[in-house]
Formats: structure tokens, C-alpha cells, sequence
């Protein structure tokens, strides 16, 4: 049988106990919680950081899209019957207007070239950045380059990984480098 102070003192000590596992539980999760807080907000910081480079990435790819649809208009112009085919002068201004959201060729490379140095100043402190971003510009640039799209497909690819791990908090690895992704 137990007496009255040894049920006392049982409860009172194991209220004892639990106090600093309360405290340590409470410490873990406030620290686990302000940490996940801050990794929020060096992620944003570095998103807006490179929002130019995000900005030069889009507008690539709004300019190597345009040049496919471009041939493939006029592909289907080329092989479209002599009774259904407009005048080539009419078929320009209908395919100008198809693109009227899209600047005019010499415009647009005004831009991306303005934006490609913007970007490139974004990315000059991130490790291999800067690099992947240079290899945009060959298949990008060139409408003679073998494989143009694939290759600009595989530049944007790596580029954006980068970014993505350079968001994320993880030190960048470029691909093909030493200790790089491949």
C-alpha cells in the first residue's frame, strides 16, 4: 500500500520529468519552424536575385518557339493549293499579324541580347551559372547549327537546374563539370 506523500512525490516527480522534455520538445519544434522560416526567405531572396536570368530564360524560349511555327506556316503556304493560296504578299501580312504579339525579328534580338547581359550579371555569382548560360547563345543564335533545338533544349535544361538547386539552397554542380551531374 502506498501512502499518501509517496503518491504525492510519485506525482509530483514525474511532473518533474516532464517538465524539461516539454521544454526540449518545445525548443526542437520553435528552432525546426524558424529555420524552415528562413530557408523560405533566402529562397525568395535568391528568386528575386535571378528574376532577370528567369526573365531571359522565358523570353529564349518565346524566340526559338517562334522560328518553327514560322516554317511550319510556311510550309503549309507552300503546299497549299493555287485556288486556296493567298497572294505571298497578303500570306506575309497574314503571318505578320499572327505574330503581332510577338516583336519584329530585329526587336526581339535587341531584347534578348539586352536581356542576356542582365542575366548574365544575375548569374555571375552562382557557380557554373554563368557558363550554362553562355551556352544558350550558340543554338539560340544560330539558325544553322546542327541540332539546334535539341541543344537549346538540353542548354535551358541545365541552366534551369542550376537555378532550381541554387534555389533551393544546394551548392550548383553544372552538368560536365568535375563533380558536375554528368
Amino acid at each position: 500500500m502506498v501512502d499518501w506523500w509517496q503518491a504525492l512525490a510519485l506525482v509530483f516527480g514525474g511532473g518533474l520529468a516532464g517538465l524539461p522534455t516539454a521544454y526540449f520538445v518545445h525548443r526542437w519544434a520553435t528552432t525546426a519552424s524558424r529555420q524552415g522560416e528562413e530557408r523560405q526567405a533566402i529562397r525568395q531572396l535568391r528568386r528575386e536575385r535571378l528574376q532577370p536570368l528567369l526573365d531571359f530564360l522565358d523570353m529564349a524560349k518565346q524566340y526559338a518557339a517562334r522560328e518553327p511555327i514560322e516554317t511550319a506556316l510556311d510550309k503549309a503556304y507552300e503546299t497549299a493549293s493555287a485556288e486556296g493560296k493567298p497572294p505571298a504578299d497578303d500570306w506575309q501580312r497574314i503571318k505578320r499579324e499572327s505574330f503581332e504579339a510577338q516583336p519584329q525579328l530585329a526587336q526581339a534580338l535587341i531584347r534578348l541580347s539586352q536581356a542576356a547581359v542582365v542575366a548574365g550579371m544575375a548569374a555571375a555569382s552562382v557557380p557554373g551559372l554563368a557558363g550554362a548560360l553562355g551556352k544558350i547563345f550558340d543554338p539560340l543564335l544560330d539558325a544553322s547549327h546542327p541540332d539546334r533545338l535539341n541543344k537549346l533544349s538540353d542548354n535551358l535544361a541545365t541552366v534551369e537546374q542550376l537555378v532550381e538547386q541554387y534555389l533551393a539552397g544546394a551548392e550548383p554542380q553544372a552538368r560536365g563539370t568535375p563533380g558536375g551531374g554528368g
